[in-house]
């Protein structure tokens, strides 16, 4: 997955080709929203911090921005934190280093899940 922006524009590139822009408030909001994404946070979190930074009721557009970037592969639902570690020998194990920054290019890529993901309320950049 690639991200490009810049001061009008988002343009998320997935792996497939598919291109996703974001324009003007919407390119704006969804740099808010992958910004305050460098860490795992609830749904709830999230909505509140984009309506703190707007000033309004955000649960609609943080909802409908989260559905497009999970379409695009860009955020995932996040493993719940509690769940036990696996003791297995993670022996040649994939690492994936991920950049997050507010403003600039992004370009990282992504394996591949070899399982979907567990189903959460957690949002995080795909890994």
């Amino acid at each position: 997955m690639r991200i490009y922006e810049s001061d009008a524009e988002l343009n998320v590139i997935t792996p497939k080709g598919r291109v996703q822009q974001f324009r003007d408030a919407s390119a704006e909001l969804t740099r808010a929203v992958l910004d305050f994404l460098c860490q795992p946070q609830t749904h709830e979190t999230l909505v509140a911090h984009i309506s703190e930074l707007s000033g309004q009721d955000a649960a609609t557009v943080v909802a409908e921005t989260v559905t497009a970037l999970r379409a695009a592969g860009v955020v995932e639902a996040a493993p719940d934190p509690r769940a036990a570690r696996p003791t297995q020998s993670h022996a040649g194990a994939q690492v994936v280093v991920a950049l997050c920054c507010s403003r600039g290019g992004y370009s990282f890529e992504l394996p591949r899940p070899k399982t979907p993901s567990p189903s959460s309320v957690r949002w995080r950049f795909r890994h």
